[in-house]
């Protein structure tokens, strides 16, 4: 698998800008393993500088080569869906609310 980044000074610059002040660690992180990557680091150095797997750091590199930027900056993707629906959510809230809970 390919994962040289090549990087030009305005794009190095971006991403140095990211890997300190971006707000979400995720972020930060992605930036930090490209930077890395782009000096000649090897992915397993990344992987372990982060605690993440070969294919996380192949994917970063990927995705920057597709899109740049705006590709390290997925955001979230959700998680595990909820184990309640909202109306059920709001039903138990609106009968906690109606009676005073006490331990006795």
């Amino acid at each position: 698998m390919k994962s040289r980044v090549k990087l030009v000074k305005a794009e190095e610059i971006t991403l140095q800008e990211m890997a300190i002040n971006h707000r979400l660690k995720n972020t930060r992180r992605r930036a930090t393993g490209l930077l890395m990557l782009a000096r000649g680091d090897k992915p397993k150095v990344v992987c372990e500088a982060f605690g993440v797997s070969d294919q996380a750091v192949y994917n970063w590199a990927h995705a920057w080569r597709i899109g740049g930027v705006c590709a390290l900056m997925g955001g979230h993707n959700g998680g595990r869906p909820r184990a309640l629906a909202d109306d059920v959510v709001a039903v138990a809230l609106e009968i906690a609310r109606a009676e005073p809970l006490t331990l006795a």
